[in-house]
């Protein structure tokens, strides 16, 4: 299941999916929650994209994976940026 809402007077975007909550103001990331993964990891994720475009983030993150699994936390992540970026 995936929520998108727009707010296009405030241009800002928040975004649900099952693993992730995204919300960004102008295309920059303003806040992430992770609602699985390994605390330290989505815990780094949050911190070190917090502030940064989302297509940047996107970029960077598209393709992670986390061992032998086809998806990661970073990975999630990015798939939540494409939603955003389509709107």
């Amino acid at each position: 299941i995936t929520v998108a809402y727009i707010n296009a007077s405030l241009n800002s975007h928040i975004f649900l999916t099952l693993s992730v909550f995204l919300q960004c103001l102008l295309h920059i990331v303003d806040s992430i929650k992770y609602l699985y993964g390994c605390p330290g990891n989505t815990e780094g994720i949050r911190r070190l994209v917090r502030g940064m475009d989302i297509k940047d983030v996107h970029d960077r993150l598209i393709g992670t994976k986390c061992g032998s699994k086809s998806s990661s936390c970073p990975n999630e992540l990015a798939l939540a940026i494409e939603e955003i970026l389509k709107n």
